[in-house]
């Protein structure tokens, strides 16, 4: 699936450009980072592909749902915090 997903592309063509644009690199060492940050996000990947395949028969629906709420509630008392602090830089 995440070889479908265009957004691991893009964000590494995103820092290839950043990269290339700020230590003005020649050509040869772009396609060399660009083709080892690729080969990287690919391993990794696959390394959890495959400890999530190993896994999938331990984890019990109910611990998935806990740490969908945890998940869901970490993720609002930042949009929370985030929320306040642009408030008040602007408001006040």
């Amino acid at each position: 699936m995440c070889l479908l997903s265009p957004s691991t592309l893009m964000f590494w063509i995103m820092v290839g450009g950043i990269i290339s644009v700020q230590l003005h690199y020649d050509m040869a060492e772009k396609v060399v980072f660009f083709v080892i940050a690729m080969t990287t996000q690919l391993s990794v990947d696959c390394v959890k592909t495959y400890y999530a395949a190993k896994l999938r028969y331990r984890i019990k629906e109910k611990s998935i749902q806990n740490l969908n709420k945890i998940a869901g509630a970490v993720i609002l008392i930042f949009a929370i915090r985030l929320f306040i602090q642009v408030f008040i830089k602007y408001h006040m």
